[in-house]
């Protein structure tokens, strides 16, 4: 396959750590870049931290119908539970300085055996940049919600995202 993408829940439901560390095992690449952002449906990451209509996820889901509790905000330490693996923290600041920052920062992470990453993402032009750089470095693994599979189909197909997401 040209471009592998693992689809995860924009509330981060589900394990997704050892989900996306199968999958990076499975392929063979280098790591995976986390990021369930969808801002259309206010779900962006903020320094780490999962925000639904900007409250916390844990605290914007309590008492909705969740089988189990909420899923933690704190996506880096919700990544790690679980495995041995150090998560790093791509933000939102560094990304926003373009695809050639993103990269140099996924190969500092690399070369730290770092292969989970979680990207802040806050916005449709923060994921269009996370796709465009991630397309670069087909080496990692990208796993987000529809919110950033919309950002590589906009990149792919050189089209901006639809104004209402339906």
């Amino acid at each position: 396959a040209e471009l592998v993408y693992k689809k995860i829940d924009s509330t981060m439901r589900g394990n997704v750590g050892a989900e996306v560390l199968a999958a990076v095992e499975a392929l063979e690449m280098r790591g995976a870049v986390v990021c369930p952002a969808f801002p259309e449906q206010g779900r962006t990451v903020t320094e780490g931290r999962l925000l639904v209509h900007g409250k916390p996820v844990d605290e914007a889901l309590a008492g909705d119908e969740m089988p189990d509790s909420p899923p933690e905000a704190d996506l880096v330490r919700a990544l790690s539970h679980g495995l041995s693996e150090d998560v790093g923290l791509l933000q939102v600041g560094a990304m926003r300085e373009g695809v050639e920052r993103v990269n140099a920062a996924l190969s500092e992470f690399a070369a730290r055996g770092t292969r989970i990453v979680v990207a802040d993402a806050e916005t449709r032009q923060d994921l269009n940049l996370l796709a465009a750089a991630l397309l670069q470095a087909r080496d990692w693994l990208p796993a987000g919600s529809a919110g950033l599979a919309g950002a590589f189909a906009a990149c792919l197909l050189g089209d901006e995202m639809p104004r209402e997401v339906v």
